[in-house]
C-alpha cells in the first residue's frame, strides 16, 4: 500500500471511529459496525506507531486508540486496549496534543478500572484531570472528577468523594451539561444515605433522574436529522 494511500487510510478510519455514538440508542449497531473494521483499526494503529513506516503518526494512532476506547470497554478485549493504549500514549509523549492526551487517558484509566486495577486507573485520570484543568475545560474536568470520585467512593473515602462529586456537580452545571450533572447528583446522593441523611439522599437522587431525562430529552433531538449524537447520563446504584 502506498503511503498516500495508507494515509488516507488512517485518516478514514479516525473519521470512522469519530462518527461512531457507542453510548447512544444505536450503540449496537455501532459495536458492530466496528467490530467488522477492528482488524482495520488494529493494523491502522500498528501502522501509525512503527517507527519504521511511512507515514508513522503516533498523534494519529493516540487519536484512534482513545476513541476505541469505549469499544474495548464493552467488546473487548479490555487487556488488549489497554496495550494499545499505553503503545500510543508513549509513542505520542507528554507533547502530545492535550486534548488527544486527555482522552486516552481517561479511556486508559476506564480499561483499568473495568481489570480491578485502581492504582492504574488512579494514575491515568489524576493525569487527565490534570490536563483537562489546565485546558480549563469545564466539561472534561466534571468528567473526570465524577470518575475520581467514583473511586473514592468505592475505596471507601467518603470525604474525598464528596468534595470531588461537589465540584464536578458546579463544573457541570458551569457547563450547561445535564448529562454530566446527572452523576455527581448520584454520587453525593449516596454519600448522603451514607450518612444517614435520607432527605438529602432523596433530594440528589430526584435531581439526578431529573438531569437525566433532561440529557435523554437532548439525545432524541440530537438524533433528529442533522443533529450530532451526544453521551447519555449513566444512573446506577453506584456512582
Amino acid at each position: 500500500m502506498e503511503a498516500g494511500l495508507e494515509g488516507r487510510h488512517l485518516t478514514w478510519l479516525l473519521e470512522l471511529i469519530g462518527a461512531a455514538d457507542l453510548d447512544g440508542p444505536d450503540q449496537g449497531a455501532w459495536l458492530d459496525i466496528l467490530q467488522a473494521d477492528l482488524d482495520n483499526f488494529h493494523a491502522g494503529l500498528e501502522r501509525a506507531l512503527d517507527a519504521h513506516a511511512s507515514p508513522r503518526d503516533p498523534e494519529l494512532a493516540l487519536a484512534l486508540a482513545g476513541l476505541l476506547a469505549p469499544f474495548w470497554l464493552v467488546r473487548g478485549p479490555v487487556g488488549l486496549g489497554r496495550r494499545w493504549l499505553d503503545a500510543a500514549l508513549s509513542a505520542a509523549g507528554p507533547g502530545a496534543d492535550p486534548r488527544l492526551r486527555a482522552v486516552a487517558l481517561d479511556g486508559a484509566g476506564h480499561l483499568a478500572s473495568a481489570e480491578d486495577d485502581q492504582d492504574a486507573q488512579l494514575a491515568c485520570q489524576q493525569q487527565s484531570l490534570a490536563i483537562w484543568r489546565g485546558l480549563a475545560d469545564d466539561a472534561g474536568t466534571a468528567s473526570c472528577l465524577g470518575d475520581l470520585g467514583s473511586v473514592a467512593y468505592i475505596r471507601g473515602e467518603y470525604a474525598a468523594a464528596e468534595a470531588r462529586f461537589a465540584e464536578a456537580l458546579e463544573l457541570a452545571a458551569r457547563a450547561g451539561s445535564d448529562m454530566l450533572m446527572a452523576r455527581p447528583l448520584n454520587g453525593l446522593g449516596l454519600i448522603a444515605m451514607h450518612q444517614n441523611d435520607l432527605v438529602r439522599a432523596t433530594e440528589y437522587h430526584q435531581k439526578s433522574r431529573r438531569a437525566g431525562r433532561g440529557a435523554q430529552a437532548v439525545r432524541r433531538g440530537a438524533h433528529q436529522p442533522g443533529h450530532r449524537g451526544l453521551r447519555p447520563a449513566r444512573l446506577s446504584g453506584r456512582p
